[in-house]
């Protein structure tokens, strides 16, 4: 899934010490020094006139930045002009405007600003700037040092178009390539929250509040919000499969047994075991050593052979299959670290191998990718990831069980209670083309006979 955050700039992440009162007021105290004007007598004439202040209007014609500025200086005669400062002083003032407003030392970030691009895209988020502001905001952005974080930087100036004219963000929209999910952050509750809101982008207002948004205090904040509501509009399934896990916890291992309702004759359980030791050969064969963490590792059927391979530590998001592994590992006289972890927890460490066994098929088809991004944070450069999975085959579940509809299964218990849960079977060439977009190398996706996927790939960088 492509998803991305617009940011409002001005205000939201950065800020000029001095706005255009406060630039039109030092540049008269050197060319007219005591000329008595305050900023309370100019703001009249700077309450109209500017871009910003229709933004119902296109300004195709002021696309140009000499035509923005030649417009916008305008603006600025007629309010000396109200103070009584016309002629030659007014010449003068106007003349240093516009290098006194963009000159880079009256720009800074706010604190949260870098910890807040960082963490949003970690969590990768594409991200873009939308700001009503001068043509000069994208040397402004790479003067500050934080250009590299943005696809898209978009000034009003340069498009001719203001937030929250719905045309505005139709732009940054396409700049970006339409992603399937995108988010605003800014402080203005009209032009940046309400604007994005009727484009059906969800918006958080930051340092500021306002009745019936979504408000952070900070950046920081602001991007955790916009987490949250990510995982509670898709996870409400990714709960409802944690508790099932934690309810089938001592029954899970039947399936890889085939025993109970999971046994389909001597047949088919013949050739389920077959692939089933296939499988654990692949796995004995792939060179993992060093830290290798183990993702929805379960009931740990596959982490003793892991953990003889090197530091395994295994997380899942339910603490009763990771109960079941403990006792696995200790009856196999193994170590490992275990821990609840829900498997879209942010990495707190860097590894050398990932493996995940039948997670894979629980992830939505609009996440796979989001999820890949993930194990390559979790990576060292050259890291290696590996994974079992499912093909689709009637007899791989139990069998009063429905194939999935939609991608969604009804599971059921030895005590009849149901769940829902996710099941998507991946083709082999879908998982080695979302892997290669990830830009994963040395990507490996190859089958047993019947019910197993088996996947391997390096994280980019030196082995």
């Amino acid at each position: 899934m492509t998803k991305a955050v617009i940011w409002d700039f001005d205000g939201t992440l950065g800020k000029r010490s001095g706005r255009w009162s406060d630039t039109l007021l030092e540049i008269l105290d050197t060319e007219s020094p005591g000329h008595g004007i305050t900023a309370s007598s100019l703001m009249p004439g700077l309450s109209r006139g500017f871009p910003w202040h229709n933004p119902e209007l296109p300004h195709p014609e002021l696309a140009d930045p000499d035509a923005w500025w030649d417009h916008l200086l305008g603006v600025l005669r007629g309010a000396l002009a109200s103070v009584g400062v016309s002629g030659s002083l007014a010449d003068r003032v106007l003349a240093r405007t516009r290098s006194e407003y963009t000159c880079l030392d009256r720009w800074s970030l706010f604190p949260d600003a870098i910890p807040a691009l960082d963490r949003s895209r970690r969590a990768g988020w594409r991200q873009a700037i939308l700001s009503n502001h001068c043509p000069e905001l994208p040397d402004i952005i790479r003067g500050l040092g934080i250009s590299h974080y943005f696809e898209v930087i978009l000034s009003s100036a340069a498009i001719g178009l203001e937030k929250p004219n719905s045309q505005a963000f139709t732009c940054v929209i396409n700049d970006l390539g339409h992603p399937e999910t995108a988010w605003m952050i800014g402080d203005d509750p009209e032009a940046d929250i309400t604007g994005a809101a009727n484009c059906g982008i969800p918006g958080v207002l930051v340092r500021a509040s306002a009745p019936g948004l979504d408000c952070a205090p900070d950046l920081l904040a602001a991007v955790d919000l916009i987490e949250q509501r990510e995982a509670a509009r898709v996870g409400g399934i990714d709960e409802e499969m944690v508790r099932y896990y934690s309810a089938r916890a001592d029954q899970y291992d039947d399936w890889y047994l085939r025993r109970g309702r999971y046994s389909h004759g001597a047949s088919n359980d013949g050739a389920w075991r077959a692939d089933l030791e296939a499988a654990a050969t692949w796995l004995d064969g792939r060179p993992f050593g060093g830290r290798i963490a183990e993702i929805a590792a379960g009931t740990g059927w596959w982490s003793p052979a892991l953990a003889r391979k090197g530091e395994l530590t295994l997380y899942d998001a339910a603490a009763e299959p990771l109960a079941i592994a403990a006792t696995r590992l200790v009856e196999a006289g193994l170590r490992a670290q275990i821990q609840v972890r829900n498997a879209w927890a942010e990495p707190d460490r860097m590894v050398d191998g990932v493996f995940t066994g039948f997670w894979l098929s629980h992830i939505d088809r609009a996440r796979l990718e989001d999820f890949l991004d993930l194990v390559a944070r979790w990576l060292a450069p050259g890291g290696l990831f590996a994974f079992i999975d499912s093909r689709q085959d009637p007899e791989s579940g139990a069998v009063d069980h429905r194939p999935p509809e939609a991608d969604v299964q009804v599971r059921k218990l030895d005590n009849g209670t149901s769940f829902c849960v996710r099941k998507v079977f991946y083709e082999p060439a879908d998982l080695a083309a979302a892997l290669a977009r990830a830009g994963f190398t040395d990507v490996e996706v190859a089958t047993t006979d019947r019910f197993f996927v088996l996947g391997s790939a390096r994280r980019r960088g030196a082995v």
